[in-house]
């Protein structure tokens, strides 16, 4: 291990509910290196729909579209930077319990054409296992993370793959408005040997515009 690095990673998200299961999103964030640099993020606009939605289980499916807004490249593992070409997207977020929670989260970006660097990038994905404890409004949760990216090509040497250990808590001010922090500290890796050893900071916000419409009963 060649030494410790940091990075912060800054996201915020709108949610503009049209009803009770089911959202237009909008993501957007920045990403500051240790050595001060700062490289925005692709804008990541999709739904947010939860086809099961009850006290003890819930299912949310996050399909999107990723815009080139970003700065170019594969330097960050956990947390890719922009393709430069529109890609589709996928999220999965699959949770159950009450005070305890388990958690599964995954995310998938799947560039199709070649970027505006004229590279295609490989696939991006990452898989979370997460557990969590309600405190009050407040979830405290840590868990496991694995991310891999594949390899722009057959003969190219980049792509990565990393595991780590995650933690967080999520904080809601409001019923409109959760903040959100993060650490990832990864443990084992393998390809790209030359890629330092970064422990991710993450802050986040998020927030609720609108309302959805009222249910009617028949």
């Amino acid at each position: 291990m060649a030494g410790h690095d940091f990075k912060t990673i800054g996201a915020g998200t709108v949610r503009v509910p049209w009803d009770h299961k089911g959202a237009l999103t909008l993501t957007g964030g920045a990403m500051r290196w240790a050595d001060g640099n700062i490289d925005p993020r692709d804008l990541l606009l999709g739904v947010a729909w939860q086809p099961i939605y009850k006290p003890a289980l819930s299912l949310r499916v996050r399909p999107a579209i990723s815009l080139p807004t970003g700065g170019l490249g594969q330097r960050v593992a956990s947390t890719p930077l922009s393709s430069g070409s529109i890609d589709p997207a996928l999220g999965i977020d699959l949770t159950a319990g009450g005070a305890w929670l388990g958690s599964a989260v995954i995310d998938a970006r799947m560039p199709l054409i070649e970027g505006s660097d004229g590279i295609k990038q490989g696939t991006f994905a990452r898989a979370d296992a997460r557990l969590a404890r309600r405190v009050g409004a407040s979830v405290l949760w840590s868990g496991l993370s694995a991310a891999g990216q594949g390899k722009s090509s057959e003969f190219s040497t980049d792509g990565f793959s990393e595991a780590a250990f995650i933690s967080g808590i999520v904080i809601p001010p409001s019923e409109r408005l959760a903040i959100n922090g993060s650490v990832r500290v990864p443990f084992l890796w393998g390809r790209a040997p030359q890629r330092p050893y970064a422990v991710g900071i993450g802050l986040g916000v998020s927030g609720v515009i609108g309302s959805p419409p009222e249910d009617h009963e028949h």
